[in-house]
């Protein structure tokens, strides 16, 4: 199964973790799509404060709500290299700073709401905190952030993000756009003014 640009690659034993017996990419597509339909279920109906989203254990939470019934490791931090990402050692302690940091922004109003959702994703998806899912969780994550402060939530391209796309070749542009010091292309992507 050839991966999309942008994806990870799991390792034999993440692969082991696996809970429903599946055989193809598309069907490991399908479940998780149904776990994350899940996931939004138990999110969406409540507001949380900003102040209870951003922190580590609840981001951990929202991937483990996203990926329970696919992986056993769903919402515990990966502990193996990967082709993006940080050092696996360094996974929590920037999870926290960036929770931290993103609470101060929101306090301090440092960003309008769609730079401080954008930052938050964009810096989520450097740290790729977990063995897969990342991109997945982190607009899920700034989308239930933008829900719970009475905003939208985000347009994604309008498109799957899943398989290789042109959709999808525009987000990981802008991302790594993001990477450079340039948010502006991921902004518009996140509210489909890009297209």
């Amino acid at each position: 199964m050839a991966l999309p640009d942008g994806a990870t690659p799991l390792t034999p034993e993440e692969k082991e973790a696996l809970i429903p017996d599946i055989q193809t990419r598309e069907e490991l597509n399908e479940w998780e799509q149904t776990n994350i339909i899940e996931a939004r279920r138990w999110l969406f109906p409540t507001r949380r404060s900003p102040e209870r989203i951003l922190c580590s254990n609840f981001l951990r939470k929202v991937h483990q709500k996203m990926f329970n019934h696919v992986w056993k490791w769903a919402g515990r931090y990966r502990k193996t290299e990967r082709n993006i990402g940080i050092d696996p050692y360094s996974i929590s302690v920037e999870c926290k700073k960036l929770c931290d940091n993103a609470r101060f922004w929101l306090k301090k109003k440092t960003y309008v709401h769609l730079k401080l959702c954008a930052q938050i994703h964009h810096r989520l998806t450097q740290i790729h905190p977990f063995p897969n899912g990342n991109g997945r969780h982190a607009r899920l994550y700034v989308d239930y952030l933008s829900y719970s402060s009475g905003q939208a939530e985000f347009a994604w391209g309008g498109d799957d993000l899943i398989e290789e796309n042109k959709t999808r070749n525009k987000y990981i542009e802008a991302l790594r756009t993001a990477d450079g010091g340039n948010i502006e292309p991921l902004m518009e992507f996140m509210t489909g003014k890009g297209e």
